[in-house]
């Protein structure tokens, strides 16, 4: 390793620059623009889709190469953590107009902490141009409640006198505000946003409305604010990378709220994540005793991470990301990062994320989903042909699978034309399939006897399990007990019981079943002294299940099941489930099922049959004549 002194300004470095890179380990990379003199330092923003879950503060999981050997940076993460310094205020007289004194440093922000409970007010700043005012930063709603406040007021790092500007909302308050100076340590790195659609919901068993986001990446940890189009709300909410169980309450983690103070509409439903590693983002919000919010989007923050880069030359550079964290050195420019920031003379612009062609998967690079032991695929019942991939896949496991596999998916398996297995891991989606053939109400069979109402629902596939089934209704007001049956023999038996009452579970009922119910699901309504619940949809859902594996390019692969004494697999690459989902875009179809049936026999092997059963037959005629002979002769009477 060879080191290369670098001055700036009074700062001395001595620079370690690897002579090879292993840029194999990183499944993406962006090109950075080339620039015709990038003498000095530069500074470049590292895209969101490049980055890791893990995010490591030293940005070991990212890499910049340059032609012919890594090239050192020192990264910048966020805005770091804001300090309050005192402000001189002097009143006007305008009781709503304040006046700040000259910092003796540029400010990022106000704090402003109204005197009164239940008081609101929108502040707008200015800082002075000469014998003018200039308006700095956005209007922006401060308030204080019983149940939180909001305070800060956010600025581009302004410095002289300030004018601040209060209207209020409610009554006028008791006396003046009191404003402090907010400021962020030096330098910072612009915060990232990105706003997605809710892409799938619906309201649980449990009494909690679940809120589907698909990810388009795997994101670091960040923040997450719910844009709720009701007026007025104050909801427990708990943020999953995976789905829990209908029936389960979820375990909240936050409380969103908006409501009014005076004429202005102050809320807090931006709340913290943690790494989003799953395709989707499961948001949970209580809706037990009121309607479920509309929610049709939702955007999530992140800390922005910069690069800084002495003297780059003229390139060409490429940015490599996503990798495990400590795959990249730690360079020891980091710790000249203020200086670098004080000295940078422009940015690079980097790229749109691609795949890294060179990029070799770490279940490949450590032989995780290699094929493995061979198994008797003749013990199997049924064989779906696989094509050629020499990739990461996901192999849906459609209704025959399902209906003909063991229930716990134990003796699916993946295998090769040797018959060795592949490993695979075995994962649920979040979002259930649909039975298109199970939502009409005229398939469905209702009879009243006396006071309970019975629906019979015939199974399109009867075999197949029944992931859950929804009931609605434009009743508002009533409460029933809901059971769902399944007929065993010449008996019913219950499977699941629930109150349903409107209130709480306005418009929809959905109940988890997840088992075989066989040719028909009964749903027992107990109406009580009441008149029949009216119910105006019906629907049904299986589970959408799928094998996810590295297949390999030869298309004599297989995915086989139907042996009810298989023991359940156990492979290594379930640790890195995760990841491996997430680089498997692609979705392969299986043939079409072929019933696997014994080998034939040879003709040695038919002749050593026959000749067996002829010593069988032999030996038991033998036994036979041998007991004959010992029985006694009956004497006459």
């Amino acid at each position: 390793m060879m080191w290369t002194p670098l001055t700036l300004g009074t700062i001395t470095l001595g620079i370690s620059s690897a002579a090879a890179a292993d840029i194999a380990r990183f499944p993406l990379r962006a090109e950075v623009a080339a620039c015709e003199d990038c003498a000095g330092v530069r500074r470049l923003s590292v895209p969101l889709d490049l980055r890791s879950p893990g995010d490591p503060s030293e940005g070991t999981d990212l890499l910049l190469m340059g032609p012919e050997a890594p090239v050192p940076v020192a990264w910048i993460r966020g805005e770091g953590e804001v300090r309050t310094v005192h402000l001189s205020t002097a009143l006007t007289e305008d009781p709503a107009v304040l006046r700040i004194r000259e910092s003796d440093r540029p400010i990022d922000g106000l704090r402003v902490r109204l005197a009164d409970d239940d008081s609101a007010a929108t502040v707008q700043v200015a800082v002075r141009d000469g014998r003018t005012w200039r308006s700095v930063g956005a209007p922006t709603l401060v308030w204080r409640h019983a149940l939180g406040d909001q305070r800060d007021v956010a600025l581009p790092a302004v410095h002289g006198e300030l004018r601040v500007t209060l209207q209020h909302h409610h009554r006028e308050p008791s006396r003046a505000p009191y404003v402090e100076g907010l400021i962020r340590p030096r330098p910072a790195a612009e915060p990232l946003t990105e706003t997605l659609p809710v892409t799938d919901w619906r309201l649980e068993e449990s009494g909690w409305a679940r809120y589907t986001v698909d990810l388009p990446a795997r994101r670091p940890a960040g923040e997450i604010t719910l844009h709720v189009e009701e007026p007025i709300f104050e909801r427990e909410v708990a943020i999953h990378s995976r789905a829990v169980e209908d029936w389960e309450e979820p375990d909240a983690d936050h409380r969103v709220r908006r409501l009014r103070i005076g004429s202005a509409r102050a809320e807090r439903i931006r709340m913290p994540t943690g790494p989003l590693l799953g395709e989707q983002l499961i948001v949970y919000v209580e809706a037990a005793g009121q309607a479920p919010l509309t929610i049709p989007e939702v955007t999530l923050h992140f800390e922005g991470v910069d690069a800084l880069v002495a003297d780059p030359g003229d390139g060409p550079l490429m940015l490599y990301g996503g990798a495990p964290a400590g795959t990249s050195p730690v360079w020891d420019l980091q710790i000249a990062t203020a200086e670098l920031a004080r000295l940078s003379a422009g940015t690079l612009d980097v790229g749109s994320v691609e795949d890294n062609p060179a990029h070799i998967p770490e279940e490949i690079r450590t032989g995780l989903a290699l094929p493995s032991t061979v198994i008797t695929v003749a013990d199997f019942g049924w064989r779906r042909s696989l094509p050629a991939a020499g990739a990461a896949v996901r192999v849906p496991l459609d209704e025959h699978a399902l209906a003909h596999a063991r229930p716990d998916l134990g003796d699916v398996r993946l295998v090769d034309g040797e018959g060795r297995q592949i490993p695979h891991v075995i994962r649920r989606r979040a979002v259930d399939n649909p039975w298109s053939d199970a939502t009409e109400m005229s398939d469905h069979t209702r009879v009243e006897e006396g006071s309970t109402s019975l629906i019979t629902v015939p199974i399109p596939t009867p075999d197949v399990p029944v992931a859950r089934i929804t009931l609605s209704t434009d009743a508002l007001r009533f409460s029933r007990d809901i059971t769902v049956l399944r007929a065993r023999g010449d008996h019913l038996e219950p499977l699941r019981r629930v109150e349903w009452v409107g209130t709480d579970r306005p418009g929809h009922l959905t109940l988890d079943v997840g088992r075989r119910v066989g040719e028909a699901l009964l749903v027992r309504i107990d109406n009580g002294d009441n008149p029949p619940l009216p119910i105006t949809d019906l629907s049904l859902a299986w589970p959408a299940w799928e094998a996810v594996a590295w297949l390999p390019d030869t298309a004599d692969s297989a995915l086989i099941y139907g042996d009810p004494q298989a023991t359940r697999p156990d492979y290594d690459l379930a640790a890195m489930a995760g990841d491996l989902a997430r680089r498997a875009p692609e979705v392969v179809t299986p043939g079409a099922p072929e019933a696997i049936t014994p080998p034939p026999r040879s003709p040695l092997d038919r002749a050593l049959l026959l000749g067996g059963i002829a010593v069988l037959v032999l030996g038991l005629a033998g036994l036979t004549a041998r007991l004959v002979r010992g029985i006694p002769e009956t004497e006459p009477a």
